[in-house]
């Protein structure tokens, strides 16, 4: 599973939801053994509301839930756009990126209005320099 995981994300595939799910569920279980155990940051996921569903029933199951916190860090399509075409990675062409922004209105879309449902969407201003953006975040999980 590990060898085919890294050449999904290499491609700049989406990985299969089951899969994605089983990976959070042992780092979870890992975690939530841990003796100094403070919490964790999941980066990019969950990215479908199906997935968004998932972790807040592992979120439940691990008697987490009232601690969930999402962090929507916000940019333009344009913006975007830009971003990636600076990556240089072979996988960030026009058309690839074109066709990530229409799945973002599909599939990640609807997962947020599920955390901003909710209640724990945190809206944080992409647009902004680094700095600020960092502060809005520890502004908006400190609170």
């Amino acid at each position: 599973t590990g060898k085919k995981m890294k050449k999904t994300l290499l491609n700049g595939w989406r990985a299969p939801t089951p899969i994605v799910f089983n990976m959070w569920m042992n780092k979870l279980e890992e975690l939530r053994n841990k003796p100094n155990f403070r919490g964790f940051i999941l980066d990019g996921s969950p990215r479908t509301r199906y997935e968004a569903e998932m972790i807040d029933i592992a979120m439940e199951w691990f008697g987490w839930k009232k601690y969930l916190k999402v962090i929507y860090v916000a940019i333009s399509p344009k913006e975007s756009r830009k971003r990636l075409l600076g990556r240089h990675r072979f996988d960030d062409t026009i058309r690839e990126i074109n066709e990530r922004l229409r799945w973002y209105k599909t599939d990640v879309v609807p997962a947020l209005a599920y955390f901003r449902k909710r209640k724990v969407l945190l809206h944080i201003n992409g647009a902004q320099s680094v700095e600020k953006v960092f502060e809005d975040i520890v502004d908006a999980v400190q609170k």
